[in-house]
């Protein structure tokens, strides 16, 4: 992710979670706020409940990836922050993608006909169906 597509300040963290809509999985909660940029931000929030550094940063990677995946198949420029439920360093990528995706399926940031590839033996490829 670029640096434009981070969300930095503790400042625009604090408007987040204060203004913005949520959105519960089983690993993990998306605040959404409509984005003020051209493009989505992303910002993670892992927390030390969840294990110790080496394991919150593991989970910040994997999240990242995901985020770098989802991004292009967002309907609209969003601020998301992910935060980090309890046993989501217990599961592996491939469920953690799943999970992510359900959420942003059900909140409707992801169109139905936007397909992910999920196979262990493939590489992941974001394919995007043109309405014409």
């Amino acid at each position: 992710m670029d640096k434009d597509q981070k969300i930095r300040k503790n400042s625009e963290y604090k408007r987040i979670f204060s203004r913005a809509r949520w959105i519960s999985g089983k690993l993990i909660t998306i605040h959404y706020l409509n984005g003020e940029s051209k493009q989505s931000r992303w910002g993670i929030v892992v927390s030390k409940k969840i294990g110790s550094a080496v394991v919150r940063n593991r989970i910040r990677r994997k999240i990242r990836e995901i985020c770098r995946i989802l991004d292009p198949l967002l309907v609209k420029n969003l601020d998301l922050v992910i935060v980090a439920r309890r046993g989501i360093q217990k599961v592996n990528y491939w469920d953690l993608l799943k999970d992510v995706e359900q959420v942003c399926r059900r909140a409707k940031f992801i169109r139905e006909e936007d397909q992910i590839t999920h196979r262990k033996d493939t590489i992941i490829e974001n394919t995007k169906v043109d309405a014409s």
